[in-house]
């Protein structure tokens, strides 16, 4: 079938299919720790502490346990435990040289309330003396717990543990059971999360260390140990696989700042956005531009002209904000930067251009434009619309182009060579005309860039990107990286219209994904194929999330956005549980 939906004669193929070589599963090696997790320390009649995996939940309240459903369930506390062993009063862990690996240590008040309770880890001593030093590289967060509402059975109860807040100032360094400021009615169980890293060049060996729990209700400290088996291996700086975490507009505002008045703390908190991620081997990613067309200012330089003319004036602002990001020195020591992924930029960032920047879509630069006030008129002005190809003016297109090889001559001045530009657009035109509720006359599109249908939207998807990379060719810039992105879920559609212009093609859902894919893959191979979609909500248990990354990683991802958005922490979501809050914001920490 060509590109027009042109059916060709039927052609006969023989496949032959070698039978799949033998292959048989590593066995299993011996557990760490023969305990129960029920098996917990008592300290003094007042304390229970024991220790669960990350990829468990804990319920505050029965301290029953979620591993791989959407409940917690009482049975669960009794079985396996890969990282505690109660008759030894030891947490294992084992990771490799640049990784982090984390544990719970799940505190339990055992009648009246425990008050001024701390958490501190000793440094890890392994092989010949050599260290793992506690500071910078063990963290203790105290879980901050959320309400899903009604819990599902009468004998459950409806909260679970969700926003990690640093032991460490400027919040509390301690911490209560039950918390005042949490309010959990009925809360007897508290779960502090524990990051362990393994710095880069760790020797390999068995490191041993003292977990210390103090309270003023104690009068003697209990001790736990903590063994971290470091495996004779590294992990890369460069991250192999992609995890976004995808934001709308600017961090420094949504998280309280006043990029105006505030430009250094606005870019402090910025980059803290972005190295929180890094941490976890994930990226940020933040849309410059809304439905209207108007561009947050944070993300574009100084520029100068008007209509067709805009240009670039001034990068000062610009290489100060995202300099750090683009050369890796957000990432450095010298930054306070901890983690893996030292010194490396970041993988990708969208750029501010899209069909309204930095040319204006108006009937001044594109002779289809038409007044649309409703469906109807809508549908009059799809019908006469032209290719735009052919309806966008040269001056609209040279514009676009100039601009764009401007960005690319600079940042090969500036040798930012490591961070590719995604060319992403994402408006939609029922934000022009109020196809849904809510929604419309306040948009400047008429195609539908993100998850477009018809072959309009893909062909106007193909054309500004198209643009974005003529400039690239021209701009006599080759070791600058770029991509032409597309979110889409119907990607069969496109027939041919985006081939060597998307090369980063973020796919929803996984209908037809791996043969699709596979396919491309054979004829187009430097594209990159991502999945979106699927990112676990509050209720469920941690494990899900890893087992939504391991199956698109064997379908052939090359990366994954599991959230549309990951910033929805704001105001209620301290209380209730927001399945889009994976970032919350501390201008109203527990309001």
């Amino acid at each position: 079938m060509d590109e027009a939906g042109n059916r060709g004669q039927v052609a006969d193929l023989a496949v032959t299919v070698p039978p799949p070589p033998p292959s048989e599963l590593a066995k299993a090696g011996p557990r760490t720790g023969a305990a129960k997790t029920g098996s917990r320390v008592a300290e003094q009649k007042k304390l229970a502490v024991f220790a669960v995996s990350d990829m468990v939940k804990v319920d505050p309240v029965t301290g029953w346990l979620m591993l791989d459903a959407d409940e917690y369930r009482a049975e669960d506390t009794a079985g396996p435990n890969p990282v505690w062993d109660a008759a030894a009063k030891t947490v294992y862990l084992t990771a490799a040289a640049n990784e982090a690996a984390a544990f719970q240590l799940i505190l339990n008040k055992l009648g009246q309330a425990l008050t001024d309770v701390r958490v501190s880890v000793g440094d890890l001593t392994g092989p010949g003396g050599r260290k793992i030093p506690a500071d910078p590289n063990v963290q203790c967060f105290r879980l901050w717990y959320v309400s899903a509402g009604r819990a599902r059975r009468a004998m459950d109860s409806s909260w679970y543990g969700e926003v990690c807040l640093p032991l460490r100032q400027p919040f509390d360094e301690s911490l209560a059971i039950p918390a005042a400021d949490n309010k959990v009615p009925g809360q007897g169980y508290q779960s502090v999360w524990v990051d362990v890293y393994v710095p880069c060049g760790t020797a390999a060996g068995d490191y041993k260390g003292i977990i210390t729990v103090t309270a003023k209700e104690l009068t003697r400290p209990a001790t736990l140990s903590l063994r971290v088996k470091v495996l004779p291996l590294s992990l890369p700086d460069k991250f192999s696989w992609v995890v976004e975490l995808n934001r709308y507009h600017s961090m420094a505002g949504w998280g309280g700042v006043d990029p105006g008045r505030q430009p250094d703390q606005a870019l402090k908190t910025t980059l803290d956005y972005y190295r929180i991620a890094h941490q976890h081997r994930c990226v940020v990613n933040a849309l410059p531009y809304s439905h209207s067309g108007r561009v947050d200012g944070w993300f574009i330089p100084v520029m100068e002209g008007s209509g067709t003319g805009v240009r670039v004036k001034d990068w000062t602002d610009y290489d100060r904000r995202f300099g750090p990001l683009l050369d890796g020195s957000a990432f450095s020591a010298e930054a306070g930067y901890v983690g893996p992924g030292a010194n490396v930029p970041i993988n990708h960032m969208y750029m501010a251009f899209h069909e309204a920047w930095p040319i204006w879509l108006d009937k001044s630069t594109y002779r289809d434009w038409m007044e649309v006030s409703d469906r109807l008129d809508f549908a009059e002005y799809a019908k006469k619309a032209r290719r735009p190809q052919v309806a966008f003016t040269d001056e609209y297109k040279n514009g676009f182009k100039a601009v764009a090889a401007q960005f690319f001559q600079h940042f090969k001045a500036k040798g930012w060579t490591r961070t590719s530009m995604h060319f992403f657009n994402n408006n939609k035109y029922y934000w022009k005309v109020a196809y849904f509720g809510g929604m419309g006359r306040g948009g400047v599109c008429f195609w539908l860039m993100d998850e477009p249908t018809d072959f309009d939207d893909y062909d106007a998807n193909g054309f500004v990107m198209g643009l974005a990379v003529q400039a690239h060719r021209q701009a006599g810039a080759p070791e600058v990286l770029m991509d032409g992105r597309v979110d889409v879920s119907q990607p069969d559609m496109a027939r041919g219209l985006w081939d060597d212009i998307a090369t980063v093609w973020c796919i929803g859902g996984l209908r037809g994904y791996p043969t699709m894919t596979a396919v491309r893959r054979r004829w187009l191979p430097h594209e990159k194929h991502w999945c979106y979609g699927g990112g676990v909500g509050v209720a469920s248990a941690p494990v899900g999330l890893s087992q939504s990354c391991l199956l698109r990683w064997s379908f052939g991802a090359d990366g994954y956005m599991p959230w549309w958005n990951c910033f929805g922490g704001t105001g209620a979501a301290w209380q209730r549980a927001e399945n889009l809050a994976i970032y919350y914001s501390g201008k109203n920490y527990a309001n």
